[in-house]
């Protein structure tokens, strides 16, 4: 059984602004082989790195890139692929639908060491897989979000909230030739629960703990 890749959850959210490269730099440094992070489409149509569809009140969709970083970082996607692309895991979660086909022009030929693209929306999965079928996909899934069956996707990744992820569900998937990635993780015991059942990735706000856990020394 290979260990799993163990991810920061937008980067160390513990200890740094989310979704920034001193979040990022920190998941790497202490020792995860990469980091989840969210992308959303600027006024513009740049694929900028953020969480919330609202930012200082503004609409993210329909701002620029000058005045969202009048309020923070806002990396853009091709900044993230430069600095860490060839070195780290990338799970590059596409919140909004609309800029597939950018996202997979960022990817191409770049000679990455590892990526996913995952996304709560169905139907930007299959967009991605209709444009290139061979770019690695994930379905993200909790209680209340999720507009598809994982089964009824040819994702190779089932990126699930911590609490849905069970024995039964890491031995179905993995059946049916799929990975298994759980969030958020933010306990040593579920942490250690996790890798024990046999999942495929692991992503966390607390990286250091996370690393601490499962890669001592």
């Amino acid at each position: 059984m290979s260990p799993p890749l163990l991810l920061g959850h937008r980067g160390d959210r513990c200890a740094a602004a989310e979704n920034t490269f001193a979040a990022f730099d920190l998941a790497l440094g202490n020792g995860c082989d990469g980091f989840e992070f969210d992308v959303r489409a600027t006024g513009a149509n740049e694929c900028v790195v953020c969480h919330d569809a609202r930012y200082a009140g503004m609409e993210v969709e329909g701002a620029s890139l000058l005045s969202l970083r009048a309020h923070g970082q806002f990396p853009l996607l091709a900044e993230i692929i430069d600095r860490y692309g060839v070195t780290a895991f990338l799970d590059i979660e596409l919140k909004a639908a609309g800029i597939e086909e950018q996202v997979l022009a960022m990817l191409a030929g770049r000679g990455l060491h590892g990526f996913l693209v995952s996304s709560f929306l169905p139907n930007v999965i299959r967009t991605i897989q209709s444009l290139n079928c061979n770019t690695p996909t994930g379905l993200i899934f909790d209680g209340r979000r999720c507009g598809a069956d994982w089964r009824e996707l040819d994702v190779g990744y089932v990126v699930a909230e911590k609490s849905l992820v069970t024995r039964q569900l890491i031995t179905e998937a993995h059946e049916r030739g799929r990975r298994v990635m759980a969030w958020t993780v933010n306990r040593e015991r579920e942490m250690l629960r996790l890798r024990d059942w046999g999942v495929d990735g692991i992503i966390s706000d607390n990286t250091a703990l996370l690393c601490r856990t499962l890669r001592p020394g």
